[in-house]
Parts: structure tokens; sequence; C-alpha cells
């Protein structure tokens, strides 16, 4: 079996190879271990061509798994050139980088991000962040998408220091820039499956989907382009719009960075707080990212108050937690109803915790 240094070194001494001729003769490879959300190291390749000052990072640690399962080296190689290949034709290794040196060029192109502030101390240490409960807001430039994909800088400390900016309005800036980048959208959650199961190319025009057609009790709330959607949980308009659209206070259950599932806070289902944890650490374990989780521990929306309240280990971070008396009829539960959905999609499907997870995001340094 491959071992990582050995297709780690195979990367180094043949990657540029399997560009063309005319890109492969101006470019220089470097390979660097990077520091990503929840402290998470990953192996990135940067690409840079004598006429960009600017490169993107792509991550190769998916390919390594491929590897060790007998994918051929030569193959994997060619699958990381093209994806630089398509990243390159979309320009977006090829940003001045005296643009992002000055505010004014960029201060429309900022977006937040919300990350697990205990997990990625290592990475907030030269990021400007706000707290947000037990989370983290940090700041993105972000340059383009593409085929589901983003790609952004982070806003270091150096950046926000040469900018004359402060956290406040860096943050307010980046914030209002969020939900007119990428529009909110508050899905059902068997439209989602649908699209993951059945590949259904599914639209919703309007933030909210139609109240007529909508008997729903689970939700996706998340941007348009469904990358980075947790950031909507600062958007405190939005959470009211999604509280009286389903009149009811909000149970969070937080997917990953970039979406969160709602759930109503009501009568129709039954829900204690510490099967939801221990539920959310369960999938975060089997099915996301380790970079992109978020929590892992539901979060609240009070419909009356309109505050968010964030419940860590059975603790109140916000507020004292005030347990539901149980009903003499049990309903069936939220895990009931997403342990369903996750056997009808690993029935349907080939297990994804067998390939390697999509990144969703690009980092250009």
């Amino acid at each position: 079996m491959v071992t990582k240094e050995e297709f780690i070194n195979y990367l180094k001494e043949n990657l540029l190879d399997y560009l063309p001729d005319n890109i492969r003769d101006n470019s220089t490879l470097k390979i660097q271990e990077v520091v990503k959300g929840n402290d998470i190291k990953l192996t990135g390749i940067m690409i840079s061509e004598k006429d960009s000052n600017i490169s993107p990072t792509l991550y190769v640690d998916g390919y390594i798994s491929e590897a060790q399962q007998g994918m051929p080296l030569e193959e994997i190689a060619q699958k990381i050139t093209d994806s630089y290949l398509r990243a390159r034709s979309e320009k977006v290794n090829l940003i001045d980088v005296e643009k992002v040196t000055d505010f004014d060029q960029v201060k429309d192109m900022l977006v937040t991000k919300i990350i697990n502030k205990d997990l990625s101390s290592e990475y907030l240490n030269d990021v400007p962040h706000k707290d947000f409960g037990d989370l983290a807001i940090i700041t993105q430039i972000r340059l383009h998408a593409f085929e589901g994909s983003q790609a952004s800088i982070t806003v270091r400390d150096s950046m926000l220091n040469n900018w004359g900016v402060s956290l406040d309005d860096l943050i307010d800036i980046a914030t209002k820039n969020d939900i007119k980048i990428s529009e909110p959208r508050l899905y059902p959650m068997p439209d989602i499956i649908s699209t993951i199961l059945f590949g259904d190319n599914y639209e919703q025009e309007s933030f909210l989907p139609d109240k007529e057609s909508s008997s729903d009790k689970m939700y996706v709330f998340s941007t348009e382009d469904k990358v980075n959607g947790a950031k909507l949980l600062n958007q405190p308009e939005l959470l009211e719009q999604i509280a009286e659209y389903l009149n009811s206070s909000l149970i969070i259950l937080p997917s990953s960075i970039h979406e969160t599932i709602i759930v109503p806070d009501n009568d129709s289902m039954e829900f204690d707080k510490c099967e939801l944890s221990a539920m959310i650490k369960e999938i975060n374990l089997s099915e996301v990212n380790p970079d992109e989780v978020l929590a892992d521990h539901p979060i609240f929306y009070s419909k009356d108050e309109k505050m968010l309240y964030f419940d860590k280990d059975g603790e109140k971070v916000n507020m004292l937690f005030t347990s539901k008396a149980p009903k003499e009829k049990q309903r069936e539960g939220i895990r009931d109803k997403l342990s369903k959905a996750k056997e009808k999609s690993e029935a349907t499907k080939t297990n994804s915790r067998d390939l390697p997870k999509k990144n969703r995001e690009m980092t250009l340094s």
C-alpha cells in the first residue's frame, strides 16, 4: 500500500509534468502543511506561475486514501492538475496582490465565516475574529465561486492592521455583504434528500419555501451556493423570519460550517438535549470533514425573545435551560427522522465514507 510520504514524493517529482507545456515551463510547485479550521492540518499543493502573485492551494489529503485503495498515482495526478486548470480557467489565481492590500478594492468582497472557536485556537492565532457564543466569526475575501466550491483569502491580523479598519467595522461590512453576495435559503429537508439521492436539480427562487406546499418538519438553512452557510446564524432578521414562518421557536442542529438543520421547537416533535448532542457528535464523526465541524451541541432560537441560546454539555451559555415536561404520547423524534433519512441514503448510493469528502473551499495564498 502506498504511504503518504511516497504519495507526496511522487507529486513533488511528477505533478508539473501533467500540465500543458506552456504552463509547466513557467510554474513552480510547493507542498506544505496548512492549518485549517478546527486546527486540522492538511497537505496543500501550490502551483505558482511567473505571471501570477497569488496561487490557489489544492488540498490532496482526500486523494491519499484513493491511492491507498489502489488508484494509480498517474490517474490521481491528472485529477489534481485538472482541478488546478479548472480553477485557473476561472481566473481565481490571477488576482493582483495589490488589490488585496487596498481595503477600498476588497471591501465589497468581504464575507464572514463561522467556525468552532475552541477547536481552532492555533488557526485563530493570527486571524481577527469575534466571539459568537462558543463559536467564532472570521472574515474572508471571496474571490470566486465555481462548481459548488469557493475561492477565498482569509483575512489575517497583518491585513487588518494594514487596512486601518476596526474589527467591529470589518465584521459589520462582511455581515452586510453575506446576504448580498450569496442569497439565503431555507430548504425543505425532503428536497435536499431527493437532490442527494437522485440528482434532482432542485431550485428555490425565494428565501422561504412555498408555505402552501410545505408541511415539512425539518429544513436546511444555508446560502444559495451552500458554502459557509452557517454564517447566516448571525443574521437576526432571517432567524426572525423563519420563526414567524414556522410559528415556533427553533432547534438548530449544526450540520457543518456550510449549513444548519432547523426544526420547529413545538409539540410536533419530542427532543432530549443530551440525545441531540450525542446525535450531532455521531454525525460529526462519520459524515463531516474534520475541518468543517461546527459544533457538537444544539443551538436554540427563542421566537419571543428573538435570541440565540448556545447549549454546551448541558449548560446554557446565555441563559438557564428549562427542560420540557415529557408528553403523554411519544411522537417520532428528530433522531428517528434523521436515522431514516440516513438509512434511505445509504441504501441507494455508494457509501460516502469510503470516498474522499469534497472540500467546498479553495484557499489562496
